[in-house]
């Protein structure tokens, strides 16, 4: 079984930026270009980081922190 805090994804094909919890009670975070193509980049947090995070900046189309 592998422990995690944080997943960071690639290539997720959705526009702008939102955040909303799964099923599970992790948090999905993701942001892409407003320029109409639908790229960009997400992290999946783990339940018990929820209240730390409190921006998420993109930095170009594949680069968030």
């Amino acid at each position: 079984m592998i422990k995690w805090d944080i997943i960071g994804l690639s290539e997720v094909w959705r526009k702008n930026e939102e955040q909303f919890e799964l099923p599970s009670g992790r948090t999905f975070y993701f942001k892409g270009t407003g320029n109409g193509k639908p790229i960009g980049v997400g992290f999946i947090t783990n339940k018990d980081l929820k209240t730390w995070i409190t921006e998420i900046e993109e930095i170009v189309d594949r680069i968030a922190r």
